[in-house]
């Protein structure tokens, strides 16, 4: 027996959540179900999920509202969605159309699975973060059947500060599809770093992810401007720009960014590369990968799972705690979260060594992740857990087993 399944998506970039919702609904549509999926608008410039999905056979329309305040018209039009397309189980991907996708599955009286690939954090002035948390709160609360989270850390913050039920929670943490990670040709690479103004002799550290204050660029950039390369040629390349939901915040935060560079003089040094629909190919033309964020949802969020499949060696913050099976100076480094200070003496490190012992140290990064982190199991996992909450229990387990 197959499900038809309604996977929202607010915001349809193709990265960290987006990209995570696409792996998923993939592993639906293999394993013999239906997926349907309502998004936010295409995003303006770089990858967006919505081609992805649809190459995989999911069926995608784009609806307005999933941001900003509760849009009651947007729940109503999908609640009536919802019933015409018989859906048996919803599926938010991200918390910014959490809000929508639990109110509607709730009127059309199907349950509704929230996967939570971030701790939640709220905007705003005191009286405004309060009305958005009780908000928050309230539909985890009475809008979800159940949460899956990315992260013990996730799931420990909505069982302690929401209120929520542990046993109606599971973790799952992320996989990565290891056979898109291929190292490239000689030419392909310098092509690659051609266009990016890099040389062959350069050492280049790598940072992807939308531009905002969650993800620390400005800390990276502060280390990287602190720290003492020596005479060798390093370059810091950071791949993303704004994302929609917090334009107004961001951009002011991405201005204070290009004039940090300006003032420290770092415009030869800091490549603002924007959106990119490469960032396979630019992890494997790099030499090393930097992820400084402030908070995430997992020790190892999908930008560092990406880098280590690429056989890159990483420098990650410990905003999520320490990863399992990381090992410090093996894999990489990990710093504590917001200090400008390790953050530059890890790049320190990590250049200061020969070129063998950073291939060598990414060579163990992949090998990490190629045993831990495989998307065709995290894949397998979540078709099962969706399933048992629509209803359909060992009867899907069993088809599911039978097509993976």
């Amino acid at each position: 027996m197959s499900l038809r399944v309604l996977l929202t998506l607010g915001v349809p970039d193709f990265t960290g959540a987006s990209k995570m919702a696409f792996y998923y609904a993939r592993s639906f549509v293999e394993a013999g179900h239906e997926v349907l999926c309502v998004c936010g608008p295409r995003p303006q410039g770089g990858a967006s999920a919505i081609e992805p999905l649809r190459s995989s056979g999911v069926k995608v329309s784009e609806e307005h509202g999933f941001s900003g305040l509760l849009d009651r018209a947007l729940i109503g039009r999908l609640a009536g969605f919802i019933g015409r397309e018989d859906i048996d189980v919803v599926v938010s991907a991200q918390q910014i159309d959490l809000k929508v996708a639990a109110w509607a599955a709730r009127a059309a009286g199907v349950p509704c699975v929230g996967f939570i690939q971030n701790r939640t954090a709220f905007s705003g002035h005191w009286p405004l973060r309060l009305i958005k948390r009780l908000g928050y709160q309230f539909t985890v609360a009475r809008g979800t059947s159940r949460l899956i989270c990315i992260s013990e850390a996730v799931r420990d913050q909505h069982c302690r500060e929401f209120s929520y039920p542990q046993e109606r929670t599971v973790v799952l943490e992320n996989g990565i599809e290891l056979s898109t990670h291929r190292p490239l040709e000689r030419h392909e690479r310098a092509r690659l770093r051609n266009e990016l103004g890099l040389n062959e002799r350069d050492i280049v550290l790598l940072n992807v992810g939308r531009l905002d204050p969650q993800k620390g660029q400005r800390v990276l950039l502060e280390a990287f401007a602190e720290a003492r390369f020596a005479d060798r040629p390093v370059k810091l390349v950071l791949v993303g720009d704004v994302t929609a939901g917090n334009e107004s915040t961001a951009k002011t935060y991405v201005q204070g960014l290009r004039q940090f560079v300006d003032v420290r003089g770092l415009k030869d040094r800091v490549i603002f590369a924007g959106w990119r629909n490469d960032v396979e190919r630019l992890l494997e033309a790099a030499d090393a990968y930097v992820h400084s964020a402030l908070w995430e949802g997992n020790s190892l969020p999908l930008a560092l799972l990406e880098a280590m499949a690429a056989r890159l060696p990483v420098i990650g913050t410990n905003c999520a705690g320490h990863p399992a099976g990381f090992v410090q100076s093996v894999h990489g480094y990990i710093v504590p979260k917001g200090e400008m200070l390790p953050l530059a003496r890890a790049m320190e490190q990590l250049v200061g060594t020969s070129d063998e012992a950073r291939r060598a140290m990414g060579q163990l990064a992949r090998t990490m992740v190629e045993d831990r982190y495989d998307i065709a199991v995290t894949g397998h996992r979540f078709v099962d857990f969706v399933a048992e909450v629509a209803g359909y229990g060992a009867q899907v387990r069993l088809e599911t087993s039978q097509a993976v």
